[in-house]
């Protein structure tokens, strides 16, 4: 299976600190109350969280996953237009709204939502 590595997390607070050490610690291992045989692990809080999670199941990264997202969505944009908002930003104002998000999630480490669970769900086929 896909293992992670733990990098350390700065700047908790003594009892999420002690959450993050558990769930470190269960990584790997078989989830409580699962019928499935199912693993844990450990996903750091660094914006690709959601497309990391996915990627572990996939065996790919979260850059990969990313960029399924943006593809399905350039692919689609009617289905997605409603659900954009476009900010003051000049990369918003420079392309369409479709075009500046899928930029964003490509680019950046920005956190993805409602939205690229769909477009995921959508182009990989499953339930998500």
């Amino acid at each position: 299976g896909a293992a992670l590595r733990w990098k350390g997390v700065q700047g908790l607070g003594g009892a999420r600190r002690s959450s993050a050490s558990r769930l470190r610690q269960q990584s790997g291992r078989r989830c409580r109350g699962s019928r499935w045989s199912t693993r844990c692990a450990w996903v750091a809080k660094d914006g690709n969280c959601l497309f990391t999670s996915i990627a572990l199941q996939l065996h790919r990264t979260a850059q990969a996953v990313r960029r399924v997202a943006a593809q399905y969505i350039r692919g689609h944009p009617q289905d997605f237009l409603p659900f954009l908002t476009t900010g003051r930003s000049s990369v918003a104002s420079a392309r369409s709204p479709v075009e500046a998000h899928c930029h964003k999630i490509e680019k950046s480490k920005s956190w993805g939502g409602e939205v690229e669970l769909v477009a995921l769900s959508m182009a990989l086929e499953r339930n998500i």
